[in-house]
């Protein structure tokens, strides 16, 4: 039987036949070409929920920015499209295997009204919609200190999207709701574990001619667990006397609020581009902390070059210990250390248009995670100074195109 994720593909290309004799039929495509290298041998440079990156696993690896996309449109009626996009980047389970990241019927209500069913991009962001098509933005992928407040690229509901006009502005307005399901890799270890996400979002978009303005916002449930996870809340619950059990609950991830605030600012002209996001995503009843995330971008266009330059900082707030761990407190202080992602960066870029449809971009980033932090790395080496963590270079050379 096919799997569920299968029925989009199999709906296409049911009707392709007679879509493409219609004419009603556009495909097309992005990819990234990447290489980047890190000087850390004591953790991985990674993109969100990657197993391993460029660091402790190898100095230097094409996997972290590296993928290929295609997307075929196809109008069913005036009215009615239907839009699939397949994906192969480097997941969670360490291979490329395509993955639908859009699946969905859209349903244009009226000229200023859309409705999409299916699986779409997580609004949250300034650069959502084309948070893979690493051609539309200028760096060589979004700063983690702000799109990893929440990482999760793709859910699966209904987005109504509306349009409209005030005051010379162009406004869109978001909503939406939906679920998704994301394998975390486990850290040093193979396997994955699952989290599950129910969330409703709103967004509000504002532009005009050089200036646009975005604010989003987000409330949702999340559910995660592990077997090392469950072993310590079992422990605590059983052999902690009450004081463990109410801990246990507290800092159990089950169905636990977490909400987003976030706001967006870009000023572009042929000379000058200024970029600029916050967001701020505290989490209710769990041991992951609450978490802000900023960053500012300023890029010149001279002749066909750009250089720019990205200043990024993630801070993390949230207890370090637990009077009620008792005996467990060493295993509840790692816990609680390991969402401390306190981090901060620079980076300086230089991009090139080399063809019409395709951008060369050259990038290193000075990154400096805070005292008594984790950074935002994964797979650490028993060597990894957590007290006082050195400061890391990543290079990255990435070819961006789309056809």
């Amino acid at each position: 039987m096919p799997q569920p994720h299968h029925w989009p593909s199999i709906l296409l290309a049911a009707l392709v036949p007679e879509l493409a004799s219609a004419g009603a039929l556009h495909v097309g495509g992005f990819g990234t070409l990447g290489l980047s290298c890190f000087s850390s041998d004591q953790a991985d440079f990674v993109l969100n929920v990657q197993p391993a990156g460029p660091g402790r696993s190898g100095r230097c690896d094409p996997r972290l920015d590296s993928l290929l996309a295609v997307q075929v449109d196809a109008q069913l009626t005036p009215v009615l499209e239907f839009g699939l996009q397949l994906t192969s980047d480097y997941n969670a389970d360490g291979d490329f295997a395509p993955e639908p990241t859009v699946a969905q019927l859209r349903w244009h209500i009226s000229d200023a009204a859309t409705l999409r069913l299916g699986r779409t991009h997580n609004p949250a962001f300034l650069y959502s919609e084309s948070r893979n098509v690493r051609y539309a933005m200028p760096w060589v992928r979004p700063p983690l200190e702000v799109y990893g407040l929440l990482p999760t690229y793709t859910f699966d509901g209904a987005e109504i999207l509306s349009q409209g006009h005030w005051q010379g502005w162009h406004m869109e307005f978001q909503g939406s709701a939906a679920v998704a399901d994301i394998d975390n890799p486990r850290a040093n270890a193979t396997g994955t574990d699952e989290a599950e996400l129910k969330q409703a979002a709103l967004g509000l978009t504002l532009d005009q001619a050089d200036m646009l303005f975005k604010a989003s916002y987000v409330r949702g449930r999340v559910s995660y667990s592990t077997p090392d996870l469950d072993a310590l809340f079992g422990a605590l619950r059983s052999l902690g006397g009450a004081a463990g059990a109410s801990l246990a609950s507290d800092l159990d991830l089950d169905d636990s609020r977490y909400d987003l605030f976030a706001l967006a600012a870009r000023y572009e002209t042929d000379r000058w581009l200024v970029l600029a996001e916050y967001g701020y995503r505290p989490i209710d009843d769990s041991f992951f902390r609450d978490m802000q995330g900023a960053y500012i971008t300023v890029g010149r266009n001279i002749g066909v070059w750009m250089p720019y330059a990205t200043l990024a900082q993630r801070w993390t707030h949230g207890p370090d210990s637990d009077p009620r761990a008792g005996a467990f407190a060493p295993l509840v202080d790692t816990v609680l250390a390991a969402t401390r992602f306190d981090s901060r960066s620079l980076s300086l870029g230089l991009s090139r248009p080399v063809h019409a449809n395709a951008t060369l971009k050259l990038q290193l980033d000075w990154i400096k995670p805070d005292d008594a932090s984790w950074g935002l790395y994964t797979n650490h080496g028993s060597d990894y100074d957590y007290a006082h963590p050195d400061a890391d270079y990543l290079m990255s050379i990435n070819l961006d195109f789309v056809f």
